[in-house]
């Protein structure tokens, strides 16, 4: 089975949140980082709940957690 390698861009809310859930728990994925977004919450707020959701759900190795665009248009 080969690995599946992915970035994956949110604005962790919910929904993101069980996507994230999902390609943690998939056996042939490695979520090698993540991004957030301005979109339903800020782009701070993305950021922290994917932390907390990172700690909560214990994945086995590090990842990355970076601020993206904050929908302010600098």
């Amino acid at each position: 089975m080969s690995t599946t390698r992915m970035i994956i861009d949110c604005d962790t809310g919910i929904d993101d949140a069980l996507a994230i859930l999902y390609a943690l728990r998939a056996p042939d994925v490695v979520v090698e980082g993540i991004t957030t977004v301005f979109g339903n919450i800020d782009v701070a707020q993305a950021a922290d709940n994917t932390l907390r959701l990172l700690a909560l759900a214990k994945p086995g190795y590090d990842i990355p957690v970076a601020l993206g665009s904050c929908g302010c248009g600098r």
